[in-house]
């Protein structure tokens, strides 16, 4: 089981850089990168936006990490200072920001931490490499490196108790952190 979850995820995180590359291009159509953002929402949980609505703000009015779908973001220009925002948000502002932009994935994604956190659902988290370049005129003006961490929930889901082979697993993304930025 434990590899089948892996490989799920795996298929999630990819599924979600293949729409960032998208979004972010702006040499893509508006309407194409409003559907690649519109399928990068769905992969997380709530669309990537708020998913408790009783504690929307913590004190200090910020969004809560425990009530949000978070995304950070960093620059090799402000490299201990990341930036928090809701997933629903980031991918908004992608998709409008008007540069070219390049986002790739190293294509290596690392799974681990699965631990069962009750009612046939697993929590884990994933690891990937994705680098950043910004294009003016044809030519780089900014590039860096990122090594991220998402968490992810898994939904185990059998249809058929008595048949092992009609069990699925439901991946939904929450939050995606930045390690570091090189």
């Amino acid at each position: 089981m434990k590899s089948a979850i892996e490989k799920r995820v795996h298929e999630k995180i990819d599924d979600f850089q293949f729409e960032l590359e998208i979004l972010a291009d702006s040499r893509s159509t508006q309407s194409t990168r409003n559907t690649a953002r519109d399928v990068a929402k769905r992969l997380f949980i709530n669309n990537g936006g708020v998913y408790n609505l009783t504690t929307y703000y913590n004190n200090s009015n910020q969004y809560s990490p425990n009530d949000t779908c978070i995304m950070e973001t960093v620059s090799k220009l402000r490299p201990n200072q990341p930036k928090s925002e809701m997933v629903c948000d980031y991918l908004q502002r992608m998709s409008q920001q008007p540069w070219v932009i390049e986002i790739k994935s190293a294509g290596s994604v690392r799974v681990d931490n699965l631990n069962y956190v009750g009612q046939n659902r697993y929590q884990c988290t994933a690891h990937i490499v994705q680098s950043f370049r910004r294009y003016v005129d044809g030519k780089v003006v900014y590039r860096d490196t990122t090594l991220k961490t998402f968490t992810a929930y898994v939904d185990v889901i059998q249809f058929d108790p008595s048949d092992p082979s009609t069990k699925t697993y439901k991946i939904q993304l929450e939050d995606c952190l930045v390690d570091n930025v090189y």
